[in-house]
């Protein structure tokens, strides 16, 4: 059989961009788990876990009821398949990583720090410049559509003038995207 891919409706595939790769990062796996349907997740558990078709039902049945979570099923399934190509520490992590950032909505501990010159900006451009956009016009769209937060903050106007400083400046763009901007003088 033909495991479908994120989408849930062309067959997984790199070059259709809708598939989990075995060799990437388990926080990746578990957010690419998370992101398919609830319908799509009771294929996946049939194709890629061990786990008996009655376990398989009654856990759909429980989550029909409202008995189960989907969301928690969907975690348990994150799980089998990370441990299947990494270690259950790391699937744990993952998961513990997911709640944290998705859930909690917490900033993560890896963000990437850039320098740039201290000085003012215009928000549209410092979005372009760090990298968190591919053009000013790209960053103008997402901080127009409320996809901007900086220090925390929702942004909402691209043409803001931000003052870069030798203080961390935070930027996030989605739910995905973070930068840490530290002004050199």
């Amino acid at each position: 059989p033909l495991l479908e891919g994120l989408d849930g409706v062309q067959k997984m595939s790199k070059s259709l961009n809708n598939y989990i790769g075995i060799d990437e990062p388990p926080d990746e796996m578990f957010g690419k788990v998370m992101s398919i349907s609830d319908d799509l997740m009771w294929r996946y558990y049939e194709l890629l876990t061990d786990l008996a078709p009655a376990q398989i039902a009654s856990l759909r049945d429980r989550c029909g009821s409202g008995d189960e979570n989907p969301r928690n099923a969907k975690a348990a399934l994150a799980k089998l398949i990370i441990k299947d190509f990494h270690s259950a520490a790391e699937a744990d992590a993952a998961e513990d990583e997911f709640t944290r950032r998705f859930v909690q909505k917490e900033v993560p501990d890896d963000i990437e720090e850039k320098a740039i010159d201290a000085g003012t900006y215009r928000l549209a451009d410092l979005i372009a410049e760090s990298g968190l956009a591919a053009s000013k016009g790209e960053a103008k769209r997402l901080i127009e559509q409320g996809g901007v937060k900086v220090d925390g903050e929702k942004a909402t106007n691209p043409g803001a003038e931000m003052v870069v400083t030798d203080s961390e400046m935070l930027i996030q763009v989605g739910k995905r995207k973070f930068v840490k901007l530290i002004g050199k003088q």
